[in-house]
């Protein structure tokens, strides 16, 4: 992502928000509604209590031994389903800044997928190969789309890097819901040094002329 053109970039980004769409579409209704589900008590009275239809399906990646495909799939679901109401710290689209070199590099390891928008991607294709829903049948269009991004996603190409960036304009920082990020240099001022921290930056910035670290891969 650090070697593309801006316009390259944002093109991936497009392809990326394009296959998120196409997936929710098939995945909001067994994540929005519920079912009610029958148990037993410990004294052996019936009960009744109400799931999320995609927690019925989990017995299909249990059966395979990929239950961490299940968690990691929910966990996006559960942010997509903030993203779309509206929730501030799950919308995405500006550029990311970590306070901290060990933040960063962690971030880097993880983002074989081109960010966390390309990894809430990845694990609903991921789950969706699994779960082979009936209502999933997409175009050309999108079948191209994910092929595209699953061949960026080999992690054997991927080469985590840390680009240190110096000269930040204070008035282009957010905090990671959106709101003002002035606390962070009165922190910063006080104490020293900067609090393990993520940022929205919203301006443009050229990361040419930064150095840049190449790390080990996870």
């Amino acid at each position: 992502m650090v070697s593309i053109t801006k316009d390259e970039r944002d093109g991936f980004l497009s392809m990326v928000d394009r296959i998120i769409s196409k997936l929710w579409e098939i995945y909001e209704p067994y994540y929005s509604e519920f079912d009610q589900v029958e148990f037993s008590l410990p004294n052996g009275d019936k009960a009744y209590k109400y799931k999320r239809r995609i927690e019925l399906l989990k017995d299909r990646f249990t059966n395979c031994g990929k239950e961490v495909v299940f968690h990691n799939l929910f966990e996006k679901l559960s942010m997509l389903d903030s993203r779309y109401n509206k929730s501030g710290l799950f919308q995405y689209g500006c550029l990311y800044l970590a306070a901290t070199k060990n933040t960063a590099s962690n971030y880097a390891r993880r983002s074989f997928a081109g960010g966390e928008l390309g990894l809430i991607a990845y694990r609903l294709i991921e789950g969706m190969d699994i779960l082979c829903l009936p209502e999933w049948n997409p175009d050309s269009e999108t079948q191209a789309d994910i092929a595209r991004f699953l061949d960026f996603c080999d992690e054997e190409k991927a080469d985590p890097v840390v680009i240190t960036i110096e000269g930040i304009d204070s008035d282009h920082l957010l905090s990671e819901d959106g709101g003002n990020a002035t606390w962070f240099f009165d922190f910063l001022n006080h104490f020293g040094y900067p609090p393990d921290y993520k940022f929205r930056y919203k301006g443009e910035l050229c990361l040419s002329g930064f150095p840049i670290e190449h790390l080990k891969k996870a």
